[in-house]
């Protein structure tokens, strides 16, 4: 049910202010930021594990270039896939974006 209120609000929101694409990508990344700052800040344990893993992830990667380049190509193709979805979006009824995305999940699980 989730989805469907989300994939339907994106939609209306997306048509009603008209954004482009990239546009979307960047509106659905500020939206989920406060859900995470949330999580990240309810002081369970499995949040505190979550922010260590974060912390150590990123303060052990600042040495390396490798792992800098790999993190920076990381978050370009994720923001290519963003906006390509909502490119689809766009030309797309919320019920085909759907499947589509949900399709689309199984190769993205294979190359991770």
């Amino acid at each position: 049910l989730s989805m469907s209120v989300y994939a339907v609000s994106v939609k209306l929101y997306g048509s009603k202010l008209q954004l482009t694409p990239p546009e979307m990508s960047l509106y659905n990344n500020c939206v989920s930021l406060p859900v995470l700052a949330l999580l990240a800040c309810t002081g369970s344990d499995e949040s505190q594990n979550f922010v260590d893993k974060v912390r150590s992830d990123l303060l052990g990667c600042s040495d390396s270039f490798l792992c800098i380049a790999v993190v920076a190509a990381s978050c370009f193709g994720g923001y290519c896939v963003s906006v390509a979805g909502f490119s689809a979006q766009q030309v797309m009824s919320p019920t085909s974006w759907l499947a589509l995305n949900n399709i689309s999940k199984i190769p993205a699980i294979i190359i991770s």
